[in-house]
């Protein structure tokens, strides 16, 4: 952002104009860690042998959940459904979208999603120490 200003600082003093920057959209947050549910979440990546991170190098998109994060637990997992390499908002990824490889992906993320709340809700202990780490991580 602060290079966006000094670009247009830069480009005022120039044509001996000003500028005014202002926000166009809300501030994307990062996600709050909770640590208690992230170790669930990762069992039940293992148990139902679904690849963590498959490619850590790529941004995915940008999202709001780190912002909902800060108002309660919040879990934000990937699956991968295109080929390493392959960029999104492009034709290239669009085109995965329709291919089985997207279909499991959906399915794998149905069934991750699902256990990774009934481990939550239905463990007291567990339930209680997450919402613990929400409330002691600043």
């Amino acid at each position: 952002m602060a290079k966006m200003d000094d670009c247009a600082k830069g480009a005022a003093i120039a044509t001996q104009t000003e500028y005014e920057s202002k926000p166009t959209a809300p501030r994307y947050l990062n996600l709050k860690p909770n640590p208690t549910g992230n170790a669930c979440l990762l069992e039940s990546f293992q148990e139902l042998g679904l690849d963590i991170d498959p490619d850590k190098q790529v941004m995915f998109g940008s999202s709001d959940a780190g912002n909902v994060s800060w108002a309660c637990p919040t879990f934000h997992p990937g699956l991968k459904i295109a080929p390493s390499g392959t960029a999104v908002h492009t034709r290239e990824f669009e085109a995965c979208v329709r291919t089985d490889a997207a279909h499991e992906g959906i399915k794998n993320g149905a069934c991750l999603l699902g256990l990774h709340a009934l481990k939550i809700f239905t463990d007291k202990d567990r339930f209680q120490s997450m919402k613990n780490d929400f409330a002691r991580i600043e």
